[in-house]
């Protein structure tokens, strides 16, 4: 009888332990990549203004014009804070690694109690070790979004406030 518990206890002993390898492995953040090194450079580059920079990630055999003309529409001085997040990556090429990469990264940025959230194609091809921008455009943009606050200091009473949506009524009768 004892010789068959053992067998048991020491499996559930390794399921344990690999449950556990793998739970830390999910849970640790992954080392950035060459593309998410990009869009962090990209990120720092709009919270700074930084055309100059950004044209500086510009492949040498891209349309100028175009990226120029990106710049002067995405890029505005006065950022106060900047969050670009890749949404989807696909690979060009059929050699491993790929030649290069269309990125879709959604843009968020704030200027002061101002923000606008916007969706960038960027399109990157490998020079070497490093990526490079060779196109980009706005997919999308929304514009004028502004941040409500409520003053501490300024107190409303509300007496016999009813909200009606579509699946409850609140009623406030003083507060």
């Amino acid at each position: 009888m004892r010789t068959l518990w053992l067998p048991a206890i020491v499996a559930s002993i390794c399921l344990a332990c690999a449950s556990t390898a793998r739970a830390q492995a999910a849970s640790a953040p992954a080392a950035p990549d060459n593309i998410q090194r990009l869009l962090n450079n990209v990120e720092q580059l709009v919270l700074a203004g930084d055309v100059i920079g950004y044209l500086d990630l510009v492949s040498g055999n891209a349309n100028r014009a175009r990226a120029v003309d990106f710049t002067r529409s995405e890029i505005q001085p006065g950022a106060t804070r900047v969050v670009v997040k890749e949404r989807d990556r696909v690979p060009f090429g059929s050699t491993v690694p790929p030649t290069g990469y269309r990125v879709v990264a959604d843009v968020f940025v704030e200027y002061g109690q101002r923000g606008r959230v916007s969706t960038w194609q960027l399109d990157l091809q490998r020079r070497g070790d490093d990526l490079q921008i060779f196109d980009q455009q706005r997919l999308s943009a929304v514009e004028r979004l502004f941040r409500i606050s409520l003053d501490p200091d300024k107190q409303f009473t509300a007496t016999g406030l009813t909200i009606h949506l579509e699946d409850i009524d609140i009623t406030f009768d003083a507060g």
